[in-house]
């Protein structure tokens, strides 16, 4: 099971520059009506999965206050590998309550 990181941990490890904030959605519309500052798509992503160390700290989010998509595609990673993979505790909300951007 994913860490969760609260949105003020995740923000700060995203603008460091030390982790990827990524939309669990695969639809890019989703993504589009979602897109938190400093994310990217899944679909970017995958692009660049294969070129990432698999330390790589990656934090995915979803809309729903319960992380249910975010902790599916976490773990999902997770089994291919990845040992640094947080879930955004609280979603696109929580990050909204804590007053950062969406774009």
């Amino acid at each position: 099971m994913a860490e969760k990181i609260s949105p003020q941990e995740a923000r700060q490890e995203v603008q460091s520059g030390k982790a990827l904030l990524v939309c669990a959605y695969e639809d890019e519309e989703r993504y589009k009506k979602v897109r938190l500052e400093g994310a990217i798509s899944l679909k970017e992503f995958r692009n660049k999965e294969q070129d990432l160390s698999k330390d790589q700290e990656i934090i995915f989010y979803c809309a729903w206050h319960n992380d249910a998509t975010s902790a599916r595609v976490a773990e999902s990673f997770e089994a291919q590998g990845f040992s640094n993979v947080k879930v955004l505790a609280g979603g696109v909300n929580a990050w909204i309550n804590a007053g950062y951007p969406v774009l």
